[in-house]
């Protein structure tokens, strides 16, 4: 969930979280929806570390599709992790093992 404040009203935005599973690999997803450069997403990992990877929507498709894919972030070994969204556009936010054995839960806020 994120708080949001605009003139003085507390605005409560829900981000849907998913889990689908490509070619054996699980992964957790965050659809942000639009937002502008320069805003923070801060990731919580719970458990083991994990690939964070923060994606536009094309290269979100290529991921799912288990093609060549371009994001920001990596693997995070600490939590909270931040990370910058770099331009505006719909983002979305992918938690995985990168294929190793362990499990992982994450929340995620938008600063």
């Amino acid at each position: 969930m994120d708080f949001r404040k605009i003139n003085n009203i507390n605005i409560t935005i829900f981000v849907s979280i998913l889990k689908e599973n490509i070619q054996n690999m699980k992964y957790q997803f965050y659809d942000l929806g639009q937002l502008q450069g320069g805003e923070i997403i801060e990731v919580t990992l719970s458990g083991n570390s994990a690939n964070v990877k923060l994606m536009d929507g094309s290269n979100f498709s290529s991921y799912k599709a288990n093609r060549n894919h371009k994001y920001y972030g990596g693997h995070v070994t600490k939590s909270p992790y931040k990370i910058s969204v770099p331009n505006s556009g719909k983002w979305y936010i992918t938690i995985d093992m990168g294929g190793f054995s362990g499990s992982v839960s994450s929340s995620i806020k938008i600063l």
